[in-house]
């Protein structure tokens, strides 16, 4: 599933929630970044992988407007969720 931002509260709550549990802490201006706070300077698409209705895995890529020949996508993480790891299905681009 592909979203863009701003995205919807409950979604950008879950996103939070998925990547704290990850990361073990999460950047609280991720909050206004989703809500579409950088919407003129830049596009932040997430792509969500759900097992079984609940997020398993997400890839979030932050484009420039202004400069699209940057080289591509900056800002951006392929991210298996905990349970995915588990079984040892990790994104063969994560190193």
């Amino acid at each position: 599933m592909k979203i863009e931002a701003p995205v919807a509260t409950d979604v950008m709550e879950e996103l939070i929630d998925f990547w704290h549990s990850v990361f073990e802490n999460c950047n609280e201006d991720l909050r206004s970044v989703l809500g579409g706070a950088e919407c003129e300077d830049s596009r932040d698409i997430i792509y969500l992988v759900r097992r079984e209705h609940k997020l398993a895995a997400t890839c979030h890529l932050t484009l420039s407007r202004s400069n699209p020949e940057l080289g591509g996508p900056w800002g951006s993480w392929i991210l298996p969720g905990p349970d995915m790891a588990d079984r040892g299905q990790k994104s063969p681009n994560i190193r």
